[in-house]
């Protein structure tokens, strides 16, 4: 018999409050939990949008109608440095101008992401990753219609705050002392980002090559080499760690996980009585959940789940209320969540469920909308995707969130 249910949505810990909702914590003036007090955007922008480009970016920093402003939101001062050349396609030397700065706005057509053959969207990102440079790329088409809301100013500040090294929030609920790890294969790497402390989260992550397609060939290496990370982030050993495989796991890989839960009680970066688990959060399945109300069909409410079997449940991390109607592609679609391996069965994978749940609502991406996955296989993956094309900044720089 399948048993059901609805988690409780997280609640988020700001400097100086607490809310379920992002965007109100922070215009209720919370200030984001913990990061840089002077941000320096550099902007490269071509010559012909200049009077565009300064009206967005002046009202990203200092506010217009409903938009308090980047400066008093976050609790930063902003500096802007200004670059503009006659040719996007044709930078030069201009990214060398623009070093020292902690992100670059690029303004780009918004044609531009379409053949590689011309293509400058990654080639510019590359260029910048090369300088220890994140980049946050903006549409022509929402700089000339888009200026003044207060939505789009809001994410474009968000993430850049992320960028420079910021986080805006944490969960509030007391968490395990416990390092969160998901892993990722793809491009010929295989990532495992590092998720510790959630009620003031640090993450970085850490890449090792792999010849495998689907398979971590050498995920013992990341992995440990992940909990020393944990461990010298957290400050002390870790009382146990859970691993988050994005798709589905081999054989391997859990053996691979259960090496490094030894070693790593010999090496004492895990307590005596330490735990850990070994999760599958898969995207790619076939069910959809459908809530029924007055005679109508809607996306269900976030955090609903079905627990089919003993170990496996359905998760809705998105839907009700971001996306409670059904958009023109059909019904959001839930995750499934296995625990394929743990060194204590008394953890149910409901418990494991919630944090999964509460993991995807973490997304530092956006204050309005959640992405499907955990932020554990969820940044793992877009590592990946940009490792692939060659995006790769510094090491010193992993703790930033330049991929969002």
């Amino acid at each position: 018999m399948m048993i059901s249910g609805r988690f409780p949505r997280p609640v988020f810990k700001f400097k100086k409050g607490t809310s379920v909702y992002p965007y109100e914590g922070l215009s209720l003036g919370f200030k984001p939990l913990k990061g840089p007090n002077k941000i320096t955007i550099g902007v490269l922008a071509e010559e012909k949008v200049r009077k565009r480009v300064e009206k967005f970016i002046y009202n990203l920093v200092d506010g217009g109608r409903k938009f308090q402003g980047m400066e008093r939101l976050f609790d930063v001062n902003l500096e802007v440095v200004w670059r503009f050349i006659k040719d996007i396609k044709n930078v030069g030397y201009a990214p060398g101008d623009l070093a020292g700065c902690d992100v670059v706005v690029v303004p780009l057509p918004s044609n531009m992401r379409l053949p590689d053959s011309v293509d400058y969207y990654i080639p510019l990102k590359q260029e910048f990753a090369l300088l220890g440079i994140p980049t946050q790329m903006v549409d022509y088409s929402t700089i000339k219609n888009l200026a003044e809301n207060r939505y789009v100013l809001f994410n474009f500040a968000l993430n850049i705050y992320g960028k420079a090294g910021g986080v805006g929030w944490g969960l509030a609920d007391k968490m395990e002392n416990y390092a969160y790890l998901g892993v990722d294969v793809g491009g010929g790497y295989t990532v495992v980002s590092i998720l510790v402390n959630l009620n003031s989260p640090v993450i970085s992550w850490k890449i090792e090559y792999n010849p495998g397609v689907e398979i971590s060939v050498f995920a013992e290496r990341p992995l440990l080499s992940a909990l020393l990370e944990a461990e010298k982030s957290t400050g002390g050993k870790l009382d146990g760690f859970i691993v988050y495989r994005d798709g589905r796991a081999h054989w391997s890989e859990v053996e691979a996980v259960r090496n490094v839960y030894e070693e790593a009680r010999a090496r004492n970066i895990l307590t005596s009585d330490s735990f850990y688990a070994f999760l599958e959060v898969r995207k790619r399945i076939t069910p959809r959940f459908i809530r029924l109300a007055k005679g109508r069909f809607y996306n269900p409410e976030k955090g609903v789940y079905f627990l089919i079997e003993e170990n496996y449940m359905l998760l809705s991390t998105t839907g009700y209320p971001e996306r409670g109607i059904p958009l023109y592609y059909g019904l959001v679609r839930p995750i499934l969540v296995s625990l394929i391996d743990t060194s204590s069965w008394d953890t149910t994978v409901l418990e494991h469920g919630r944090l999964v749940y509460w993991l995807s609502q973490l997304h530092w991406g956006s204050a309005f909308y959640t992405p499907r996955l955990p932020i554990t296989t969820l940044y793992a993956h877009r590592i990946c995707s940009f490792l692939s094309r060659g995006l790769s900044p510094p090491e010193e720089y992993y703790s930033r969130l330049w991929f969002l």
